[in-house]
C-alpha cells in the first residue's frame, strides 16, 4: 500500500508543525503529523516506524489519510457505541430478581452475581455473565448481596437488655440486704 509522496504547501507544513508542538494530551495526533512530515521529506516507512515504534502499515495509513482528508484526517473518527449485550427484558428480569430473596429451591440466603448467573442459565435458559449482572446492579444502586433472609446466629442466644437488667437488679437487691444486717435464712 504505497502512498505517493507529495510536496506539502507551506500552510500544510505549518499546520502539521503546530500539531507536533501541541499539548501532550494529543500525542497520537502529534505522532501522526510527524509521520506525514517525515514521509514528505522522503524518509523510508521502516525508519519512521522504528522512530515512533509503530508498524510500517501504520506509517502508510496516516499520510494517505492526510492526503485525502487534510488535518481532520489525523484525528480519530467517532465510533458508534457498541450494541447492548442483552435486551431490556433480560435487564428487567435481573433487576426484578435482585429485589427479591432467592427462591427456596436455590438454598441461598442472598444473591451473589455468580449465583444469579447460574440460576438464570439453569432455570430460565438465559446465559449472562456475572460481571454483566454486577455492573447492572452497580448502575442501579442495588446491593442484593447485602440483603435477603438471614438465619439465627450460631452459638448461645444473646442476652437481651431485659435479662441483663433483671440480673443486675437482683444482684443489687442481694447486696443491699447483706449490708443491712446480714443474711436472712428460712431455717
Amino acid at each position: 500500500m504505497a502512498v505517493n509522496r507529495y510536496t506539502l504547501t507551506d500552510e500544510q507544513r505549518s499546520d502539521l508543525i503546530m500539531l507536533v508542538r501541541g499539548p501532550v494530551e494529543e500525542r497520537a495526533v502529534a505522532d501522526r503529523a510527524r509521520m506525514v512530515l517525515w514521509w514528505d521529506e522522503g524518509m523510508p516507512a521502516r525508519a519512521i516506524a522504528a522512530l515512533l515504534r509503530v508498524s510500517p502499515p501504520t506509517v502508510y495509513l496516516w499520510p494517505a489519510r492526510f492526503a485525502r482528508f487534510g488535518i481532520e484526517g489525523l484525528y480519530d473518527a467517532p465510533r458508534p457505541a457498541p450494541p447492548p449485550v442483552h435486551d431490556g427484558r433480560v435487564r428487567a428480569r435481573i433487576l426484578a430478581l435482585a429485589r427479591q430473596s432467592p427462591p427456596a429451591e436455590t438454598g441461598l440466603r442472598r444473591w451473589s452475581s455468580r449465583a444469579m448467573a447460574r440460576y438464570l442459565q439453569r432455570c430460565e435458559g438465559v446465559v449472562v455473565s456475572h460481571t454483566f449482572i454486577a455492573d447492572l446492579w452497580r448502575e442501579n444502586n442495588l446491593q442484593p448481596y447485602r440483603t435477603g433472609t438471614f438465619g439465627p446466629p450460631a452459638g448461645p442466644a444473646p442476652r437481651t437488655p431485659d435479662t441483663a437488667t433483671a440480673t443486675a437488679t437482683a444482684t443489687v437487691d442481694q447486696l443491699q440486704r447483706l449490708s443491712r444486717g446480714g443474711m436472712h435464712t428460712n431455717s
